[in-house]
């Protein structure tokens, strides 16, 4: 049996929620997107669209480097580059060799709205 001395009522679990929420250190997650995709595709997605608002290039591609996703992933490179190979692959993103990515926005919405 699991014991813990910090309260677990549903208002310590929204404080804890809102504290992370507020510092901005996450990413949103929807479920139908990782049901369809798995939770490794659904958040290297959601972390590109997201990094995608302020840091796209003139050309529309985003520097996804290494460094970028484990920070906001936790997902080693290997583990990067078999999920963005299968982001690829579905379509959803193109990704050159300088893992500068570009996205299909109209294949992600498609995706959202099924």
């Amino acid at each position: 049996m699991l014991k813990t001395t910090n309260p677990t009522s549903g208002a310590a679990c929204r404080s804890l929620y809102t504290q992370i929420k507020n510092r901005g250190d996450y990413t949103v997650l929807p479920r139908s997107l990782a049901k369809q995709l798995g939770t490794h595709q659904a958040a290297v997605l959601m972390s590109l669209l997201n990094a995608s608002q302020s840091n796209t290039q003139p050309d529309g591609r985003l520097w996804a480097t290494a460094r970028f996703l484990e920070n906001v992933t936790g997902m080693g490179a290997e583990l990067q580059n078999r999920v963005l190979a299968r982001l690829e692959k579905r379509g959803l993103i193109e990704a050159g060799l300088d893992r500068r990515i570009r996205l299909n926005l109209s294949a992600i919405r498609q995706l959202v709205s099924s």
